[in-house]
């Protein structure tokens, strides 16, 4: 067992921690959300759009800059599939293609913001371990795959180059 891997079973604690105080899944789900922006993109609640429409197969976006817009479906636990992957990718075209006054204000933000160019960065987060397979696969569909191994060396990799505290770092 290597060194990374105590720090995956640490991370893995951390998102348990937060998640394990809600009961409904759907509590759950949101809860992995906003500790992946959080600790895992480091922005707060004023940088991000949270989406409450499930049809559309977003659940939060946020803009790092001024030519992109990254747009997050979270899984967690037993909900991650490679079908959920590819229906992602999927439900973003559908989401591009809605009129855009059948859209929730926050919906219609994201889809003012694609429409004027911004580039629409597609993140697929999960605690679960996703193959290299897999993560190929979702290239393909245009999807960039945040699994526990990705999410722990994003945060040990930030904390290595900006210092930022990281609780399971010692």
């Amino acid at each position: 067992m290597s060194v990374f891997d105590f720090h995956i079973a640490d991370v893995k604690k951390l998102i348990e921690d937060e998640v394990s105080k809600y009961k409904e899944t759907t509590e759950k789900e949101r809860a992995f959300l906003l500790w992946t922006l959080k600790n895992v993109f480091f922005i707060t609640e004023t940088d991000y759009f949270i989406i409450d429409a499930p049809q559309l197969g977003i659940d939060a976006f946020f803009e790092p800059d001024i030519e992109e817009a990254v747009i997050i479906r979270s899984r967690y636990g037993a909900s991650h599939s490679v079908k959920a992957v590819n229906q992602f990718s999927r439900d973003f075209s559908n989401f591009e293609s809605i009129r855009i006054e059948k859209l929730d204000a926050r919906s219609r933000v994201l889809r003012k913001l694609i429409n004027e160019g911004r580039k629409a960065a597609l993140v697929y987060v999960t605690n679960n371990e996703v193959s290299d397979e897999e993560k190929h696969n979702a290239s393909e569909l245009g999807v960039t795959i945040f699994d526990i191994s990705e999410i722990t060396y994003e945060m040990f990799y930030r904390n290595e180059k900006y210092g930022e505290a990281a609780d399971f770092i010692g």
